[in-house]
């Protein structure tokens, strides 16, 4: 493509006949984000020392060690590029719905899964996971949350997404949005989301660090990163900043974002040798700022230029992939189970930990999207 503009497209309020094309490189984004979701939920079980439904853990020190950054960065950027997506395709969706009909239908598609999720699936997988672990519990218990540990697992995504759905279904009833504009991203809305999320993510991390314990694991330390993407998504989707992105700020965003993985690396690197882990989790502390400066800069820019990549890059249409992406949210959902049960038939094999995870993880991507791909066949 020549020139310095990626070609301009329809808007998602305006363009019914270009959706097949714009799903494309959605879908493919979608599962390559879930899937990665999954592999690193199957490593917590196998490799890396964080709770999970179901652990079978290493010892050895090499394998946790070279896993443990890639978990960090995946752990704090892998659903970045989904909450801006979510904000990119709200406006569109408001806009054919009406902020009424648009709420409802976050209500249905976001909130009955949650709920579903926090009543059934979370204290079905702590039983199956408590029974691949060589255990004999009784299921109501676990139903009952009489063993006190149900939450919301993996779900807190959704839940802050509806939150931020509905938030911006009531602010469009007051203020409605100017229809038909289209401009280039202004590089004040980066930085501006850029300082937003670090300024948040510090402030939130001096009660509630890193790894801390939340209430329902609703994960107050990840919000301000994804309250700042789904805004700027919704500013991208109601003012068309992805049909007019300019290369060079493309690639400024891929610099920028390198430059933000390297940065955090060596960040958690030089506390690690220096025993200072907790002071980068949160708190009063130079790490702390810097930890959270890096974070913002790394959420806009990379979760920016993973969009206009995989748009740019696989903007074609493909049976099994939209078949996937149709999937790909109630695969999400339903992950945990499915890589429990997993770990449960792998459970008597002999061989190491890090064989199953391999194991594991593969044949989970697999059959989580399997899972979903059957129930999208549902009404």
């Amino acid at each position: 493509m020549a020139g310095r503009r990626v070609a301009a497209r329809p808007r998602p309020d305006q363009a019914p006949a270009a959706a097949a094309a714009r799903l494309a490189w959605m879908d493919t984004l979608r599962v390559t984000a879930i899937a990665g979701v999954i592999v690193m939920h199957a490593a917590t079980a196998y490799i890396l020392d964080i709770d999970w439904y179901y652990q079978e853990r290493t010892t050895s020190i090499l394998t946790p060690t070279l896993l443990a950054f890639p978990a960090l960065l995946g752990g704090l950027f892998g659903l970045g590029p989904l909450f801006l997506l979510g904000g990119l395709l709200s406006p569109g969706s408001l806009a054919r719905k009406g902020p009424g009909g648009f709420a409802r239908g976050r209500l249905l598609r976001l909130g009955l899964p949650l709920l579903g999720f926090f009543v059934l699936v979370d204290p079905l997988t702590d039983y199956l996971g408590a029974l691949a672990e060589g255990e004999q519990p009784r299921l109501w218990p676990y139903l009952a949350d009489q063993t006190g540990t149900r939450d919301t697992g993996p779900m807190w995504f959704v839940a802050l997404l509806l939150l931020l759905s509905l938030a911006y279904a009531g602010l469009r009833r007051l203020y409605p949005a100017r229809s038909g504009v289209t401009a280039a991203i202004g590089h004040r809305y980066l930085v501006a989301a850029a300082a937003g999320i670090a300024a948040g993510s510090f402030a939130v991390r001096l009660v509630s660090p890193l790894g801390a314990e939340t209430f329902a694991n609703l994960r107050w330390e990840a919000w301000p990163q994804g309250i700042g993407l789904f805004a700027l998504g919704v500013l991208a989707g109601e003012r068309g900043w992805l049909e007019v992105l300019d290369r060079r700020l493309v690639r400024g965003c891929r610099w920028a974002a390198m430059a933000a993985l390297l940065g955090l690396t060596a960040l958690a690197a030089s506390a690690l040798v220096t025993d200072r882990l907790d002071a980068v989790a949160g708190g009063l502390a130079w790490l702390s700022a810097a930890f959270a400066v890096l974070e913002g800069l790394g959420a806009v820019a990379l979760s920016l230029w993973l969009v206009a990549w995989f748009r740019h890059r696989w903007d074609r249409p493909a049976g099994l992939v939209r078949r996937a992406g149709r999937g790909s949210y109630a695969a999400y959902v339903l992950h945990p189970p499915v890589l429990v049960v997993l770990s449960l038939l792998a459970r008597p094999l002999p061989v190491a930990p890090e064989a199953k995870f391999v194991l594991v993880a593969a044949g989970g991507v697999v059959a989580a999207v399997a899972v979903g791909v059957g129930l999208t066949r549902l009404r």
